[in-house]
């Protein structure tokens, strides 16, 4: 984020080069809205499709472009309504001009696919999902960790229309096809992850508990153990673990991914993890140690009231 500042700061500069700066607005907005910081990104992605209008007209795929990805910005930052008329505007002129053929379709198509699932609109976002599955598919080589972040979405609809069963497989086929790329290794945690949750439903205690260890094991792997989101699968682990009669190592697990993960891991994750290895401690019956927990839990809630 702060290179991207950089490059926006020193593309202000020189106002004769507005295609730098509108790259340099994308770019920033982009590694914003990763870290979190969705209100300024959505400010500098606005500024960019503004800037695009004007550099390349309202049909061209910059314009399109910019303007899916300040539909996800503003999704992000909680407006539902206004981020479903940019994306239906973004698919509309993607659709008139660019067709599926371009590698800008299947983003444009998920967007708006996307939104409508959040929206529980789920019989409106599995035909878009499922375009850009088979967009994905046809890409060929290269593509494997965008094929399984799309299936995850597509399986999501699926099991929304109670079609679980082909949910799972496409899930499972989509893991047969990743490498063992740190990309691909982190697009097999959401599979892993979805997974758990498709058996953990069908009563397959055993099967969910496997596969949010091999979620944890792929978050390893692709993002090493400082990874952000393993605390969150850390702490679904340990919530399994511990409703199977196992809090010892329910403790292990997420003790050690809160010391790995430390300030990286958001804020909600550390409270609710801090707020298990509470409560496991007054289990033990070492009320000091879990009032000592449970106070950081406490604080680090304070502290955290007013992030996004």
């Amino acid at each position: 984020s702060t290179q991207w500042a950089a490059a926006v700061e020193q593309a202000r500069k020189v106002p004769d080069r507005p295609h730098a700066l509108s790259r340099a607005l994308s770019g920033h907005a982009n590694a914003l809205i990763h870290g979190g910081w969705v209100e300024e990104a959505v400010a500098l992605t606005d500024e960019a499709l503004r800037l695009d209008r004007t550099l390349y007209g309202d049909r061209s795929v910059e314009y399109v472009g910019t303007l899916s990805n300040l539909a996800k910005g503003v999704l992000q930052a909680g407006s539902h309504d206004r981020a479903e008329i940019l994306a239906r505007e973004a698919y509309e002129l993607a659709t008139a001009t660019l067709g599926d053929s371009h590698p800008c379709m299947p983003s444009v198509l998920e967007t708006l696919g996307c939104i409508y699932l959040g929206a529980g609109r789920a019989a409106q976002a599995e035909p878009l999902l499922r375009r850009v599955v088979g967009l994905r598919r046809s890409a060929g080589a290269g593509t494997s960790n965008l094929l399984a972040n799309s299936t995850l979405h597509l399986a999501r609809a699926l099991r929304k229309l109670d079609r679980a069963s082909e949910a799972r497989e496409l899930l499972e086929e989509a893991l047969g096809g990743l490498t063992a790329s740190p990309q691909d290794r982190l697009a097999a945690a959401g599979l892993f992850r979805h997974l758990s949750s498709l058996l953990d439903a069908e009563g397959d205690r055993p099967g969910a508990v496997g596969q949010l260890r091999n979620a944890l094991d792929a978050l390893t792997e692709g993002g090493g153990e400082s990874h952000p989101y393993r605390l969150d699968v850390a702490e679904h682990l340990a919530t399994a673990l511990i409703s199977d009669g196992n809090a010892e190592e329910a403790e292990r697990v997420l003790a050690a991914a809160l010391d790995s993960c430390g300030d990286a891991a958001p804020a909600t994750d550390r409270m609710k993890a801090l707020s298990t290895l509470g409560e496991l401690d007054m289990g033990r019956m070492d009320e000091p140690r879990a009032l000592r927990t449970l106070q950081q839990a406490s604080e680090l809630a304070l502290a955290t009231s007013g992030e996004p």
